[in-house]
């Protein structure tokens, strides 16, 4: 499990924890809820197009399993929140119940193996309570079926680290920002100046999103230090998002300003990182732009949105440094997208040298 997975994983952890323990501690309250929902409404997003299967089986390949995995935790943490509500509005409610699912080593095989205790178990045993704060847990019998109390504590142990590895997170996230821009793309290429701010919610989608995702990534790929991880290539993917996450966020910000009428076409521009052969320049963040504008001022839309299109990807590459120019100077040209995972592998090799 790479770290950013992890994070998220830890994030719905830590509403699990405040249910269970302000239920124990009898203080309930429903402030953190609306932080719940906004969290599950942003994961949900990233998640929702990536699963290429319903079912998780022996056939079930490693770019689908950080998908079911989180997916199954989410459902498991929103039932919880349901049940935490309910409670809170009448607390004699105690036949309530909290939720968790057990994976065994074929994966999540049935519904049996979803497990729970009332809220009355909980509050007599307290211990017992705690170990559903993992919303997830790992059985390594195949046969596991929850049967009793004496099995929800001796049984079921949590070994979330020895899961099927996962490897895609970074690639979706990476996905979510390019859909962003291409959205600003496409609507300064199609209504340019006629943009009307009153019918255009993209900067309010992206900030939902951003506020979601950007604290985790930050926290977890904020010191450049691939050299010393254990999985290189998986840290070069996560500083490359952060990166990318920054720039998306610029390239939003100027269209907010720009469809509230407060920065003009002539003035406004779409940004893309650019990594060289040799890593980013000077070891900064390099960025080339293209002016609404330029854009705007092409003969039909198809020449437009094809020269906003060249911004939607948050990172260019340039093989060749030396032979580029002045970094200033936008040439289309000159840089090429490159899948995450490809610019990762340039990325880690800099990276290295460093």
């Amino acid at each position: 499990m790479n770290d950013v997975v992890r994070r998220f994983y830890n994030k719905l952890k830590d509403f699990n924890d405040i249910i269970i323990n302000d239920i124990l501690k009898s203080e309930t309250s429903t402030k953190f809820v609306s932080d719940f929902n906004q969290f599950s409404e942003m994961i949900h997003g990233v998640l929702r197009t990536s699963i290429v299967s319903t079912e998780v089986n022996e056939e079930t390949s490693e770019s689908d399993a950080d998908t079911h995995f989180l997916l199954s935790a989410l459902r498991i943490v929103a039932l919880n929140i349901d049940a935490y509500e309910q409670y809170h509005l009448d607390n004699t409610r105690t036949s309530l119940v909290i939720y968790r699912n057990v994976l065994v080593k074929e994966g999540f095989v049935a519904n049996d193996q979803l497990e729970s205790i009332t809220i009355q178990e909980a509050l007599e045993n307290p211990k017992l309570a705690i170990s559903f704060i993992s919303p997830i847990a790992f059985s390594e019998d195949s046969l596991y079926r929850y049967d009793s109390v004496v099995t929800k504590k001796d049984v079921i142990r949590e070994r979330i680290s020895n899961v099927t590895p996962f490897i895609t997170m970074h690639e979706r996230i990476y996905q979510e920002l390019i859909l962003f821009n291409d959205k600003i793309s496409f609507v300064i290429s199609y209504e340019g100046k006629s943009v009307n701010s009153d019918e255009d919610t993209i900067y309010e989608d992206f900030y939902q999103f951003f506020n979601g995702i950007f604290p985790i990534l930050d926290k977890t790929y904020r010191f450049s230090a691939i050299s010393d991880q254990s999985n290189p290539h998986v840290y070069a993917e996560g500083e490359l998002v952060l990166k990318a996450a920054r720039i998306v966020k610029q390239n939003v910000d100027q269209y907010k300003k720009f469809i509230e009428r407060r920065v003009k076409a002539s003035t406004a521009e779409m940004k893309k990182l650019i990594l060289f052969s040799d890593g980013f320049y000077a070891h900064t963040d390099l960025s080339v732009a293209v002016k609404y504008s330029s854009i705007m001022a092409k003969d039909s839309f198809k020449e437009a949105y094809a020269t906003g299109r060249r911004f939607i990807n948050p990172i260019g590459y340039i093989d060749d440094y030396a032979n580029f120019g002045d970094i200033h100077s936008v040439n289309l040209s000159k840089f090429e997208d490159l899948e995450l995972n490809q610019l990762a592998k340039v990325y880690e090799r800099t990276q290295k040298k460093i």
